[in-house]
């Protein structure tokens, strides 16, 4: 998390989840997926253009790939949708 690590610690504590014990794993670029319900998670912040100050923006960035962690999903790279059997139910879950 480097120098967002603090803001990230708040913004974690107050969705109620623990801060992972190392680096994050996040999406970086323009385009990523996410599930609606962690969207939802993110909106329980209540952020204000205001708390964009910053480096909040980057921030939340980095909580996406840990939040999905938190709820049980999987992160991966656009290279891994390629892989074999990939078009079975689940798989990219597991």
């Amino acid at each position: 998390m480097g120098g967002n690590r603090p803001r990230a610690e708040a913004l974690l504590a107050r969705l109620g989840a623990a801060p992972p014990p190392g680096p994050l794993r996040f999406p970086a670029g323009s385009i990523y997926w996410a599930r609606a319900e962690l969207l939802a998670k993110l909106a329980q912040l209540r952020l204000e253009p205001a708390d964009f100050e910053g480096t909040t923006a980057h921030t939340v960035e980095r909580l996406m790939g840990w939040l999905a962690v938190v709820a049980g999903q999987k992160v991966c790279t656009a290279k891994a949708l390629d892989a074999p059997g990939l078009d079975k139910p689940g798989k990219l879950g597991q």
